[in-house]
């Protein structure tokens, strides 16, 4: 990853949709319940972890997408910067749509490669518009397709 030669600071973005289909819809239910218990329990804390830390920063419900759906935001530290992940759970019939919006804004050398220390996590205002959009664009996919998910 480079930014162009001169450049002040780079900007680090990757995303991810993961798609995991269930037995039935009360399997996919049951694995959507567990996560968004997990995501409640770590908004607002902080957890040490090989030499940095995570830190939960949000978690919401998200209205009128999918079959059930909530948002997180959690951002980790270490000596080199930090590193921020925006997602969003969607439970869709049998299926669970997991999206990760991940990145960090870091000062670039003078060869427009990140610099070893400063990274600035992806925060909530600039992560949540990218994981939604994805998950919106996932859903709708799924929802159009006739034989990817159950219909019960």
């Amino acid at each position: 990853m480079r930014a162009a030669a001169g450049s002040k600071r780079i900007l680090y973005r990757t995303a991810r949709v993961d798609i995991t289909a269930f037995e039935s819809s009360a399997s996919a239910q049951s694995s959507y319940d567990s996560s968004w218990r997990a995501a409640v329990s770590l908004s607002g804390s902080t957890s040490a972890i090989g030499g940095g830390k995570l830190a939960g920063d949000a978690s919401a419900p998200v209205n009128g997408l999918g079959d059930q759906a909530f948002y997180y935001h959690r951002t980790s530290s270490s000596v080199l910067g930090g590193s921020g992940e925006s997602g969003e759970k969607v439970r869709v019939k049998n299926l669970i749509v997991t999206v990760a919006y991940t990145g960090f804004n870091a000062p670039a050398d003078e060869l427009g490669t990140p610099a070893e220390t400063g990274r600035t996590p992806l925060s909530t205002a600039t992560g949540r518009p990218g994981a939604d959009a994805l998950a919106h664009d996932a859903v709708n996919a799924l929802t159009a397709c006739t034989t990817c998910r159950h219909r019960s």
